[in-house]
């Protein structure tokens, strides 16, 4: 998904169909965690892409073997701990 999507659609085209479905599905969650105090309150878009981006490059890390998934299951933990509020 991650390296054929961009370049069968393109990169702009690729984007926007992941900003609009898993985009759209993470900034959401974010938001509602933000406002039931469990995340601290950050700049929405700003975090949504922070988050974005270290889940693609886990998934493109992991589907190479670059990462184990122990490692990045405690790396996406102390980063989410980090988070909250």
């Amino acid at each position: 998904m991650f390296i054929d999507g961009p370049a069968a659609l393109g990169w702009d085209d690729w984007r926007e169909i992941d900003a609009r479905h898993a985009g759209a599905t993470l900034r959401e969650g974010l938001s509602e965690a933000m406002a039931a105090g469990a995340l601290k309150r950050l700049p929405l878009d700003e975090i949504a892409n922070m988050q974005s981006a270290a889940f693609n490059e886990a998934a493109l890390g992991l589907g190479a073997g670059r990462y184990g998934q122990a490692t990045l299951e405690q790396t996406f933990r102390a980063l989410f701990e980090g988070l909250r509020a």
